[in-house]
């Protein structure tokens, strides 16, 4: 995990993707999933793999903007079930990642957040 997140760190500035970070909350999830994996459980087909989530899906206590300036303050009081459904197999959210405004074109450059680049 902290080579994913320093990965991260290092890439974001370029790219603009991440723009809501759980990083000290992924680790410390992560550390949980290595404990439970060496005592010989398994949190599910995920077991401790780290997701992003667009910002047009809720994940409890994180803020759901959907690339729009007015709902920047909008904080999700649940997760989606997609999340739930990511989070039951094992996965760890390490933050959210941009949409365009309304989720509406095929390129992300939003008001909110600016442009996203692609690394490739």
């Amino acid at each position: 995990m902290q080579a994913v997140l320093d990965r991260a760190r290092e890439c974001n500035p370029h790219l603009n993707a991440i723009v809501y970070e759980r990083f000290d909350a992924a680790l410390e999830r992560s550390r949980e999933a290595d404990a439970a994996r060496a005592s010989g459980e398994s949190w599910g087909p995920l077991h401790g793999v780290p997701v992003t989530i667009k910002e047009n899906v809720d994940v409890a206590g994180m803020p759901t903007p959907n690339g729009v300036r007015a709902f920047e303050g909008v904080v999700a009081p649940d997760d989606s079930p997609v999340v739930r459904n990511l989070l039951a197999a094992g996965a760890i959210v390490i933050g959210r990642t941009t949409t365009p405004e309304f989720s509406m074109r095929a390129s992300t450059d939003s008001p909110l957040h600016g442009r996203t680049r692609n690394p490739w």
